[in-house]
């Protein structure tokens, strides 16, 4: 059955048609938003030379994928009532309707010919000529080249890794009934964000070029999609399927079989099991040199889990800009029969007050922001019944605090509501600390491996483990990680892109005889 590039709507209860993706009117509106700022501003990690994205990068690269930002003031009715605000960027009558102004080919050929972007276009007044002209600049150094459009001696951008094989996957059938939220990697998929469909096989280069764009903005340009956030802010946590190659599970577990014997052991006067329900037989096994020991000898350990670009726009989704890695990075493991964790997290403390620390917020449509998120990393199997992380869906919304007797899970109806996600190795569980979780006993037929990273806004530290500076210099890690490690500050001083001058940082040197920012 072929597909047509706008939805179907039947009946006046507005059923979707069975061919079509129905989302929210909001969802088509940012979909269209994100179609027209493809490729309007200038990459700046591939500047750096440490873009992952490759050609699917949502941003440009050269002058040539360089797009004009259109000027979309005026180009809606308000729909705001009696709205009289003189600076209000909605029309309010017919006249004041307009449609967006200013192409790239103008501008381009101003700035060929000396001509101001303004005059390039006559009366029409466009406040984002500047910004274009800006971008085109940082681009255009290498006009003349062989190579048109690009930068003189462009930095490296690598390549995403190769798909795990058989990493499409397919309906799952007979799902048992406290089965976890999963997000498939559909890449091949016919079905996009913004509320249609659009043919698996297409007729003219413009189709093409439309499938190829809205691919590339669901996989890398929007971190979680519409779906994958509506399930992570019903549920609190969401597995993603396939994040590790094969290869980069069969490094880790090298790893892990080489420094076992470097594995602590919790006793019982560090047990994390504390009821029946998640007790075992043996303690866990922690170990906590990863950063000095492991990325030193696998570099590319960073590429695959600290760096890998599927997670890190999720993250930047989920703490914002500048977020840190909070905590020191754990791999832990599990023999057959090894104890779980009690329960623990939750929004709210025992005495009722909001749990600041570990808060997490959502903006209807907007938004949703996190104080602390863990990042699980499956190295062995875990089938479903084997145990290992369990959560209680929702928890992370809850309005009441959490008893003793809940973290226990003393009463059978909270292990009835209890989910025990199945993951294969490679996959990554990525949950938001104000939900209730633990770990059941592992009763598995091999050892439960795991790794565990949790990041935090920028501003946020929950644990006071982070590395110090100085000792993280002297490590050979990627600059990018070397921005994760720093301690909590706000991200315009010195954090990421927005530097401060040379003589501000000299003024602050003196006043305070160290940085202060």
């Amino acid at each position: 059955m072929s597909h047509t590039m706008s939805p179907s709507y039947g009946g006046s209860c507005g059923t979707f048609d069975d061919t079509e993706v129905g989302l929210a009117d909001v969802s088509k509106e940012w979909s269209g938003i994100k179609k027209r700022m493809y490729k309007t501003q200038v990459c700046k990690y591939y500047i750096r030379g440490r873009c992952l994205h490759g050609p699917l990068c949502a941003f440009a690269h050269s002058v040539d994928e360089l797009n004009m930002k259109p000027d979309l003031t005026k180009t809606k009715l308000c729909i705001k009532p009696g709205c009289s605000n003189p600076k209000c960027s909605f029309a309010h009558t017919l006249d004041e309707l307009r449609l967006a102004v200013g192409t790239k080919d103008t501008f381009i050929d101003a700035y060929d010919a000396n001509i101001t972007p303004s005059n390039a276009v006559g009366q029409t007044s466009d406040p984002y000529s500047a910004y274009f002209e800006n971008q085109y600049r940082i681009l255009s150094s290498g006009r003349g080249s062989t190579n048109l459009g690009l930068l003189p001696n462009p930095p490296t951008s690598s390549a995403l890794p190769p798909p795990r094989k058989g990493g499409v996957q397919g309906p799952i059938e007979g799902r048992r009934r406290n089965s976890a939220p999963v997000v498939q990697d559909d890449s091949t998929s016919s079905k996009f964000e913004g509320g249609f469909s659009t043919p698996s096989t297409t007729s003219g280069s413009t189709n093409d070029d439309i499938q190829d764009l809205l691919q590339c903005l669901r996989l890398f340009s929007s971190g979680l999609s519409v779906t994958e956030r509506m399930i992570f802010d019903s549920c609190g946590f969401i597995v993603l399927r396939n994040i590790l190659s094969d290869d980069q599970i069969f490094k880790v577990n090298g790893l892990f079989d080489k420094y076992s014997s470097h594995f602590v052991t919790r006793g019982t006067a560090v047990t994390t099991a504390h009821s029946d329900f998640f007790k075992g037989d043996s303690g866990r096994s922690d170990y906590g040199k990863i950063l000095q020991v492991w990325t030193q000898e696998w570099p590319q350990f960073c590429t695959a889990l600290l760096q890998h670009p599927r997670l890190i726009d999720v993250i930047e989704q989920l703490c914002g800009e500048g977020f840190r890695l909070d905590h020191r990075p754990l791999a832990f493991q599990q023999c057959a029969g090894g104890e779980g964790f009690d329960l623990h997290g939750g929004r709210l403390l025992p005495c009722g007050d909001i749990n600041h620390p570990v808060q997490y917020t959502s903006v209807d449509n907007t938004s949703i922001r996190c104080s602390l998120i863990t990042v699980s990393f499956a190295i062995t199997d875990m089938p479903q019944g084997a145990g290992g992380f369990v959560a209680l869906p929702g928890s992370h919304k809850a309005s009441f605090p959490i008893t003793p007797e809940i973290c226990h899970a003393v009463d059978p109806a909270i292990r009835d509501m209890l989910v025990q996600p199945a993951m294969k190795a490679g996959d990554v569980v990525l949950f938001s600390e104000a939900l209730l979780h633990g770990t059941l006993p592992w009763m598995g037929p091999h050892t439960r491996r795991t790794i565990l990273l949790r990041y935090a806004p920028a501003t946020c530290a929950y644990a006071r483990g982070y590395t110090d500076t100085t000792e993280v210099e002297a490590l050979n890690l990627p600059e990018a990680v070397k921005e994760m490690l720093k301690p909590p500050f706000h991200p315009r001083f010195n954090r990421v892109d927005e530097r401060r001058s040379p003589e501000q940082l000299e003024y602050e040197e003196c006043v305070f005889g160290a940085p202060y920012y």
